[in-house]
């Protein structure tokens, strides 16, 4: 019994250590890493997590619920019970961020109604992205400057009235070269540029006064919709990222109790394999948490603080029903089956929709950079997915 109550401080250990890592080395100046090792440090995160809900979970959860100590219903008559409580908490999940994602849209329009602010949809690429950005004035024309990920940066807003390029539809659309610049204007005071362009000393005149006079206007455009764009795209990391943690922390629980429960040499063997299940799953969580940003420090500790103390939780647990606790009853294996379906169709939808399909394949970032950086990432993921693959031998 002495070695199950220091089971609880060794995997509290491992775990803090695990999640807190990149966390304070992001917050630390003499710690902090560089924006690349983080970007590999998320990606081995994610070969974690999707081998976890893979290797970890989905096994123990089809053969939890397709017991025969469950009867004929479970074992015979509908043996895909585990596979259907997947699919149903994966589902449920692309609901809920939905409904969370189009909440947070519907508040900053209400937002930037009470400011002024005018909302723009932009097409990027052919995703579809949307903000806010300020109402143009009477009379006062602005240009919105869609740059593609694969070109260099420039300014995001550019003025239109001091800018000729040779394509022209009559939606207002400019293209050059990478860029497409949309004009929006007010009909009545549109600066026209036609018969042949012909520019005489007061049409110059005139030009040069309009730059002057909507220039400053036209860059707070710009900062306000950019602004807009980076706060939906950190709500939209913020619920991913929670949801990731309520996955975590369900599975967290369930295997903290089978390690409390368990004796002998598979005590054992199962603490040594947790101690390193919770260190490299807490740095795969702790690489997410450290990557938002909030008004305060303080919620980055929360956020990791609550994944320490789960698996400790769940082993206190285990300690304190172990005399009365039967791994093979109806009650004990619906309850693991189900917890650890959950938790795998949290972890496989947000491992394939947000982590490898938003951060790794849509990543304009990542796709900028060189091969060798590109393999490394690459590289990092498949690492992940084989640590945890290997510790699945053992736990």
């Amino acid at each position: 019994m002495s070695l199950h109550i220091a089971s609880v401080f060794i995997i509290l250990t491992a775990s803090t250590c695990g999640v807190f890592m990149p966390v304070i080395a992001s917050k630390v100046r003499a710690l902090r890493i560089s924006d690349r090792v983080l970007t590999l440090g998320k990606q081995f995160g994610t070969g974690v997590i999707l081998a976890t809900g893979f290797i970890h979970m989905m096994p123990t959860a089809m053969a939890n619920l397709s017991s025969p100590c469950l009867g004929p219903a479970f074992s015979e008559n509908y043996t895909a019970f585990g596979g259907l409580f997947i699919l149903l908490s994966s589902l449920f999940m692309h609901w809920i961020e939905f409904v969370a994602v189009e909440h947070n849209e519907r508040r900053m329009r209400e937002a930037a109604a009470n400011q002024g602010l005018k909302e723009i949809n932009i097409d990027l690429g052919g995703l579809g992205a949307t903000g806010v950005a300020a109402a143009p004035c009477p009379g006062h024309s602005v240009t919105i400057v869609e740059e593609r990920p694969c070109h260099d940066s420039c300014s995001s807003v550019t003025s239109c009235d001091s800018v000729h390029t040779p394509q022209e539809d009559a939606s207002g659309v400019k293209s050059s070269g990478s860029s497409i610049t949309r004009t929006i204007s007010n009909p009545q005071h549109d600066h026209k540029h036609g018969h042949a362009h012909h520019h005489d000393a007061k049409h110059s005149s005139n030009h040069s006064h309009n730059d002057k006079s909507h220039h400053h206007h036209t860059q707070e455009v710009g900062h306000s919709h950019a602004h807009g764009l980076s706060l939906l795209d950190e709500s939209q990391r913020r619920i991913s990222t929670y949801i990731l943690e309520a996955g975590i922390a369900a599975h967290s629980v369930i295997i903290g109790v089978s390690l409390g429960v368990s004796t002998g040499s598979e005590f054992t063997g199962l603490l040594i394999a947790l101690v390193f299940h919770q260190f490299f799953e807490g740095f795969a969580l702790g690489a997410r948490i450290a990557d938002l940003a909030f008004d305060t420090t303080y919620t980055h500790y929360v956020l990791a603080l609550i994944f320490s103390l789960t698996t400790p939780t769940g082993v206190a647990i285990g300690i304190g029903i172990s005399s009365s606790y039967s791994a093979n009853s109806k009650s004990s294996l619906l309850v693991e089956g189900i917890f650890d379906s959950i938790s795998t169709g949290i972890l496989l939808y947000m491992g394939y929709v947000n982590l490898l399909a938003i951060e790794f394949n849509l990543n304009g970032e990542i796709r900028k950079e060189s091969k060798k950086v590109k393999s490394l990432c690459f590289l990092a993921l498949w690492a992940g997915a084989a640590v945890m693959g290997i510790i699945g031998r053992f736990a």
